[in-house]
């Protein structure tokens, strides 16, 4: 009977974490934009480094993971990169890279933000106030516990401010999701060695018999 429950906590165990799932498209951009849509097209672009240039010169920027990573410049209006659909589970954590290049000056305060769908509005990753005048934040890396299941995108965003000379750069890289095993998982996983052990157990009093 106990190697029973075992078998069949384990069994639900493994259908519960192989459930089918949605991954990221194409979160490095290894492939271009594929599997990314974008408002402004020429605003956007997958590159293999970036030249940012800041009040004290230059610095070149190159991929977090891979060899690609997309760069949004803000354009006239606000350029928005947006990524297939992708699944979750809740305490997911969706993550990426991104840096931000403020092309710009007080008060023209550009900004770059992103958006979870159904999930979140949108998060402020950097502006020119946060940077200072034509800064620059290098890389950073963002990450997002889910708090709902189901299917998501990602909105990236690159907006001007007051002004549309100047066009600030969002950079993005290695957007994934790691997944963490769910409650009911992990009650199973633990009910599943509990009658295994009671099992071996039995079987080793019995051969001592």
């Amino acid at each position: 009977m106990k190697k029973i429950i075992a078998l069949l906590c384990l069994s639900a165990l493994f259908v519960t974490t192989t459930a089918q799932a949605i991954p990221v498209t194409n979160g490095s951009f290894e492939s271009g934009l594929t599997g990314w849509t974008t408002n402004n097209a020429p605003n956007t672009a997958v590159v293999s480094s970036y030249t940012a240039t800041t009040g004290s010169g230059t610095q070149v920027m190159t991929a977090t993971d891979g060899n690609s990573f997309a760069i949004l410049g803000a354009g006239e209006f606000t350029t928005q990169l947006t990524s297939s659909i992708f699944s979750v589970n809740v305490g997911d954590i969706i993550s990426f890279d991104w840096f931000f290049d403020a092309k710009d000056y007080l008060p023209f305060n550009d900004s770059a933000s992103v958006a979870f769908s159904l999930m979140t509005g949108d998060m402020l990753l950097s502006q020119v106030s946060n940077v200072g005048n034509y800064g620059l934040t290098g890389w950073n890396t963002l990450s997002y516990v889910s708090i709902l299941s189901g299917n998501v995108q990602a909105v990236f965003k690159s907006a001007n401010v007051l002004d549309y000379s100047f066009d600030s750069v969002l950079g993005i890289d290695n957007l994934k999701v790691t997944s963490v095993p769910e409650p009911m998982s992990l009650i199973l996983l633990g009910l599943g060695l509990i009658a295994f052990a009671a099992t071996k157990r039995h079987n080793r009093e019995g051969l001592k018999s």
